[in-house]
Parts: C-alpha cells; structure tokens; sequence
C-alpha cells in the first residue's frame, strides 16, 4: 500500500516537472514541486495545470487572442518581458505580435530558435504558432509541414482550428481541390464564419459559382444577425464575402 502512495507521488512530482519544463514555468516552481513533495506538485497543478483544462476556458481564451490587434506598444513591452523571463511562452508571444505585424520572418526565427527547442520540440501549441507565423509569411507549403508534426488530439475546438490551419495553408500552397472538401465539413461545425468564406471563395476559384453564392450569401446573412463584439470580429468576413459575391456577377 504504502508503495503504491509512493509510485503516486514520485508520477505526480515528475508529471509537474516535465509539464513545468514543457510550458516555460518560472524558475521558482522547480524548486516547490522538487523539494516540498509531494504538496508543491499539487500546487503546480492546481495552479498551473487545472485552469486550462476545459473546453470553454481553452475558447475563451483564443477568443480574447483575437480581440485586438497588438500594436507597437505591445511589441516594446514584450520584447522587454522575453528580456527578463526568457522563456519558450514569452518568446511566443512576442512571435505571435510580430508575425501580424508584418515581421513573420523574424516570428518563424523565434519559434524555431527560442521556442521549438528540447523539451518544447513537438509542442502543440507552439507548432500551431509556428504554422500561423508561416501563413503570414504566405508559406503555406511550410505550414503544412508544420502541421503535419502536430498530433491528432485535443479538444474538438483545437481540432477545428488547426483544421482551419491546413485548409489556409492548403490555399495558399494552390491546393484548392483539396482544401474544399475539408472547407466544406469544417464550414458546419467552425464557430463564426471563416471557414464559410474560404469555402466561398475557393468554390468561386473552381468554377462553382452557384455553390460560391451560396457561401457567401450565408456568410452575408449570419453576420448581420450578430451583435457586440462577436460581430464586431466577423465584420472583415462580410466584407470579403460582399466582394467575392460581386466578383460573381
């Protein structure tokens, strides 16, 4: 009995350690979860670990990613935070606001170079991060090899959005046959109405300007149905999908 407790908390302590190691934690928590065993595990995970666990949390938060658009600011003081905790999630983020930036170039380096290194090499979250970065460099043949390291699990919402991913990265690589039958199941299920406006516009590429009209009418529809800020991030969608419909005529 005593050494099935045991075998418990020495999984317990080494799951903390390697999760801390994987996300970049502060220095501080090695030594909590090493040397107050196995109540500073715990703490990590309650903490660290607990809070994005479930699904609404994880949207929640790619929602409030989206919000806003990081300006110069933003850049200045995340260059001063990988500065003072240089960790693979600060390194992230400052990639993040450079790639939407118009400095891709310089996001893919730091993923590649700060973040996607030992322990964070096959990191979803980073890896997906890489693939954004890739998209706004307009390489979608590497973000589709990006991609193609990420594992095939996680919640439904990371699956829609890497699948959301590679049909962008399909696109951009001129694979329009291939991208539509994954833009039309994704169409369905994907919140908000990005996907139904690359399906629209691939359709309209292919020749299938019945089906093209469609898409970009329900596009059209569904967005003017919104309200607040939900409506307020699918605004640029309508507006794409007014001008693919005139593109039509």
């Amino acid at each position: 009995m005593y050494e099935l407790i045991y075998l418990f908390q020495l999984a317990l302590t080494i799951y903390a350690l390697v999760h801390a190691i994987r996300h970049g934690a502060q220095w501080w928590w090695y030594l909590l979860i090493f040397f107050v065993q196995p109540l500073g595990a715990i703490i990590y995970l309650i903490v660290e670990v607990l809070p994005g666990v479930t699904q609404q949390q994880q949207q929640v938060r790619k929602a409030r990613a989206h919000i806003a658009k990081p300006g110069q600011s933003d850049i200045r003081r995340l260059r001063r935070e990988v500065e003072d905790t240089p960790t693979p999630r600060n390194y992230a983020l400052l990639a993040d606001a450079l790639a939407v930036n118009g400095k891709a170039e310089e996001a893919i380096q730091l993923y590649r170079e700060e973040c996607l290194r030992g322990h964070n090499a096959d990191d979803a979250e980073l890896l997906e991060g890489l693939a954004r970065a890739q998209l706004e460099a307009k390489d979608g043949a590497g973000a589709l090899e990006t991609l193609d390291r990420i594992p095939d699990q996680g919640i439904a919402a990371e699956k829609q959005e890497r699948e959301l991913l590679r049909c962008r990265a399909l696109i951009q690589a001129g694979r329009d046959e291939e991208a539509l039958p994954r833009l039309e199941q994704l169409a369905e299920v994907y919140p908000g109405e990005e996907a139904r406006l690359y399906l629209g516009e691939v359709q309209a590429r292919l020749g299938r300007t019945e089906a093209a009209r469609d898409s970009f009418q329900l596009v059209i529809k569904h967005v003017r149905r919104l309200k607040g800020n939900w409506r307020r991030r699918q605004v640029p969608f309508l507006r794409r999908a007014q001008k693919g419909l005139k593109g039509l005529a």
